[in-house]
């Protein structure tokens, strides 16, 4: 994780921050992201016969409802929360790994890299990381802080 940028240490995007805090309500970014993976799970569930190995959609269908439906949900607001402590993105990366294994008919010990590859997904820190770069990219610079 050490990689990746830590956007609330830095002051010239902390209003841009607590101004996303504010329109979103968030109290804590933790308890929002065990929201967002008790509805991706959810989700998921509602979703799994779509995903399935004998569904009616193509395999080249099936990554692109993980993507609609599961993935956008974990990705809600990840501007607040993208610096939060890295043990948040292993409980979204395994629910990530579980719809992988479901839409690739893989086994339960199949590495998650060899999911990520074979299926062309990034993982999810990656992923997280890549939008809040791109958001940050676009977000006025403020010198003050309210």
């Amino acid at each position: 994780m050490g990689r990746f940028r830590n956007y609330l240490l830095e002051e010239r995007y902390s209003y841009c921050i607590w101004a996303l805090c504010q329109i979103q309500n968030f109290s804590s970014p933790s308890q929002h992201l065990h929201t967002v993976a008790n509805t991706a799970t959810g989700v998921f569930c509602s979703i799994f016969p779509f995903l399935a190995r004998y569904s009616a959609p193509t395999q080249s269908n099936k990554p692109t409802l993980y993507k609609l439906f599961i993935r956008s949900i974990i990705t809600y607001a990840v501007t607040v929360w993208s610096s939060t402590c890295s043990s948040i993105y292993l409980i979204l990366q395994a629910i990530q790994s579980k719809c992988l294994r479901v839409i690739g008919n893989y086994p339960r010990r199949t590495p998650t890299s060899h999911l990520h590859k074979s299926l062309n997904m990034e993982p999810i820190p990656v992923l997280i990381h890549r939008l809040a770069d791109k958001f940050f990219a676009r977000c006025p610079f403020t010198p003050q802080t309210p």
